[in-house]
């Protein structure tokens, strides 16, 4: 009596086919990847990275019910832009129009070569905030957190400024590039030129 015993493995024929197939997979992906990363580091990735942030942070201003948004910053001596989402919590700041960034969120940093200022004042900080409605405002903030360019034990906790519609996007790899774009103040969304 011969007992079937199951033999598990591949042929060399199989896995001839298999390496093949992943070979001509890996050549169509690459050339994907790239212009996928040249998009995300040209102005227009930026704006769809930024417009996308805008539109989560309204809708974690609707999901809890309080003013919500995001703060830029740009680090001169990293030469990068960064923005974190905020929270208002005047209880945990201590601080009258106190925000601080929201619990699970990291700062994220926007691709290299993109700036985006306050077109009002100059400034290279400043923050778009949401009500609980989910429309843009304009409100005072004073932010109170870590910033990722800083040490862990130190706080930030800037002057009260006023959040702002629109702003001006730049970009140091092409000085003649400069935009100014304004905030669609129901739906979030970065919705053009001046």
């Amino acid at each position: 009596m011969h007992k079937n015993r199951r033999q598990f493995g591949l042929t060399l024929t199989e896995l001839l086919v298999t390496i093949a197939v992943m070979a001509i997979l890996m050549t169509l992906a690459v050339p994907a990847a790239k212009r996928l990363s040249e998009t995300f580091h040209s102005g227009i990735g930026a704006r769809g990275m930024i417009s996308a942030a805008l539109n989560n942070a309204r809708a974690i201003a609707a999901r809890e019910g309080t003013y919500a948004g995001i703060w830029f910053y740009y680090e001169p001596a990293e030469q990068k832009t960064y923005m974190v989402f905020i929270v208002y919590d005047s209880e945990t700041t201590q601080l009258a129009n106190g925000f601080c960034p929201v619990p699970g969120r990291k700062a994220a940093a926007l691709p290299d070569g993109i700036i985006a200022l306050d077109s009002s004042s100059g400034r290279s900080s400043f923050p778009v905030v949401f009500n609980a409605a989910g429309r843009l405002v304009i409100h005072p903030v004073r932010y109170h957190g870590i910033l990722p360019f800083k040490t862990p034990t130190e706080s930030y906790n800037s002057e009260e400024v006023m959040s702002v519609t629109g702003f001006v996007l730049r970009s140091n790899e092409d000085s003649a590039f400069l935009e100014m774009v304004l905030i669609n103040p129901y739906t979030g969304e970065l919705v053009g030129e001046e």
